[in-house]
């Protein structure tokens, strides 16, 4: 269906500053979307152009004396020119047919398209297929049909959709769950993580997760034991990376490790998240002796030996998650024993030991002679 919109609702000052260079396109996706629905937009100006030939885009972007970058790739089968800056980011993607492409989006309120070169006029000509702009008038999310099977992560999109812009599910979109959401087991980590990551930067993170425990989807979606994250989790966190491998906590240290390099978050945080989830027990057990006033020294040098800055960060998000009171006491604490850790030569100990070669032993050690330098002193009283 093609209908007219007042052409204010899309013109931002920058979108009129290189509309010349978009005339023979057509703007898509979530800016049209939120441009219809009002919503406040980005500092950043994004937007998704559709149109056959990217060549005479960028050189008019060149006559416009922009400073921009251009990347070009692939993305979901299609090839993508990206035209970026600090003040914007402009994908345009080379189709043939718009019907076709409209047909093949997740959402009705993801696909209408907007004819550029009307925006020159008071009336924008809109193309809606799928009935995208009566479902943003009511606020409701409705995949297209056969789109959620075609891609299962837009299951995850869709709930970005809800919890950022306060839409509902369709009734459709319901019903799809209990068939698709299984497919999301088979979804790369990596994929997944770029869209919690939007739900971050958001400020949404944690009310995705509530709303991905709420469907029944936690096990397909994340493949380990629900842990979930709070307000308190992400105040004490305060990085991405950290708050999403928190999900992890619960698992063995090794599958633990495992997840955080699947969902791509690199080997550090898998490390941290490795020690801590090693070691989260006994640090239950010490925070009840610390907080009895029974705490030793003695106790706390496996975890002071083993734990950085980002390892007691996870353990503080970890007490605070489960309630314990005095959480921050305990961990401050640790932080100010581990000061207190004398390191042992290794070399030393070999020359103690006599012995030439590297060998497991001189490790052991070294590890007991640490120990007892650490132990040394009075009662370390909570």
């Amino acid at each position: 269906m093609e209908t007219t919109l007042p052409s204010h609702l899309f013109l931002t000052p920058l979108l009129r500053k290189i509309l010349p260079c978009l005339t023979d396109c057509w703007l898509v996706g979530g800016f049209v979307r939120d441009s219809v629905a009002k919503f406040k937009g980005k500092e950043v100006l994004d937007v998704d152009v559709l149109c056959k030939s990217d060549e005479r885009i960028v050189n008019c972007f060149k006559d416009l004396k922009l400073n921009f970058s251009v990347f070009r790739f692939k993305k979901n089968g299609r090839k993508i020119t990206r035209i970026a800056s600090s003040e914007f980011t402009v994908d345009v993607a080379l189709v043939e047919d718009l019907e076709s492409d409209l047909k093949e989006r997740d959402f009705t309120v993801n696909a209408i398209a907007v004819k550029c070169s009307s925006l020159l006029t008071p009336k924008a000509v809109v193309v809606d297929l799928h009935g995208g702009l009566k479902d943003i008038e009511n606020k409701v999310i409705r995949p297209i049909e056969g789109s959620l099977i075609k891609d299962p992560l837009r299951i995850l999109r869709g709930i970005r959709l809800k919890v950022e812009k306060n839409f509902n599910y369709h009734e459709s979109f319901l019903l799809n769950l209990n068939l698709v959401s299984p497919m999301l087991s088979s979804v790369p980590g990596e994929r997944i993580k770029e869209e919690a990551f939007k739900v971050w930067s958001s400020g949404k993170f944690v009310e995705f997760l509530k709303e991905v425990l709420t469907l029944g989807i936690w096990k397909h979606t994340f493949g380990s034991e629900c842990i979930s994250v709070s307000p308190e989790v992400v105040s004490v966190l305060k990085d991405f990376k950290l708050s999403f491998s928190f999900l992890f906590l619960k698992e063995n240290p090794e599958t633990a490790f495992r997840k955080c390099i699947s969902f791509g978050l690199g080997k550090e945080t898998a490390n941290s998240v490795r020690k801590v989830s090693a070691f989260v027990s006994l640090a239950l057990r010490l925070y009840d002796l610390f907080v009895s006033g029974k705490l030793e020294k003695k106790h706390v040098f496996k975890i002071v030996k083993n734990f950085g800055e980002k390892e007691y960060l996870l353990l503080l998000a970890f007490l605070k998650f489960y309630g314990l009171k005095k959480s921050e006491e305990f961990v401050e604490f640790l932080k100010e024993k581990s000061k207190e850790l004398i390191t042992v030569d290794g070399e030393e100990v070999k020359r103690i030991l006599g012995i030439d070669k590297p060998s497991p032993v001189v490790g052991r050690v070294k590890n007991v002679m640490e120990f007892l330098l650490f132990s040394e002193g009075k009662s370390c009283k909570g």
